[in-house]
């Protein structure tokens, strides 16, 4: 028997957002990948210094090519890592939002761009949905083909839960 997939993600929890924030030292250089209606409550007043982009003004439901791509363009500067906060929307976005290549997605997901991890991810669930937070695939609807389709994840993740 071949071994398929194996997943080692660290997982923390947290007693409030603060305390998270603090551990892992969020602020300049990353990128908050998330919901305003999760942001604001828990971290919006901690004055963190960081870019935030809030997926729900990109569209709602599921991921799809043209709500990534929007993202996409709308992210300032390089980061060095991606701070995914929220359910598996926020979560499969974010997956691409790692890699060096990520536009056109079409080209991702069709093998014509370099696979090339050049940021740290870290994922905070807030949901108990799917489970993207330990999976190594990216569900995204390609609107332009009518088909939705999973993209291998290449690394695991750092999982951070409270």
């Amino acid at each position: 028997m071949m071994k398929q997939l194996m997943i080692k993600p660290a997982i923390y929890k947290y007693e409030k957002a603060g305390d998270f924030a603090e551990e892992f030292a969020l602020g300049k250089g990353d990128l908050v990948i998330t919901n305003e209606y999760i942001y604001e409550p828990y971290f919006g007043g901690l004055n963190l210094g960081r870019d935030v982009l809030f997926q729900e003004k990109y569209g709602a439901g599921e991921p799809s090519d043209d709500m990534a791509e929007a993202m996409y363009r709308d992210m300032k500067g390089s980061h060095r890592r991606i701070i995914a906060i929220g359910g598996g929307t926020v979560i499969d976005i974010s997956k691409l939002f790692a890699l060096k290549n990520v536009s056109p997605v079409e080209d991702l997901y069709d093998g014509r761009l370099e696979i090339v991890k050049d940021k740290e991810l870290v994922l905070v669930p807030t949901t108990c949905g799917t489970g993207s937070e330990v999976t190594n695939i990216a569900i995204l609807a390609l609107n332009k083909k009518g088909q939705r389709r999973g993209w291998q994840w290449m690394r695991c993740m750092q999982t951070a839960r409270f």
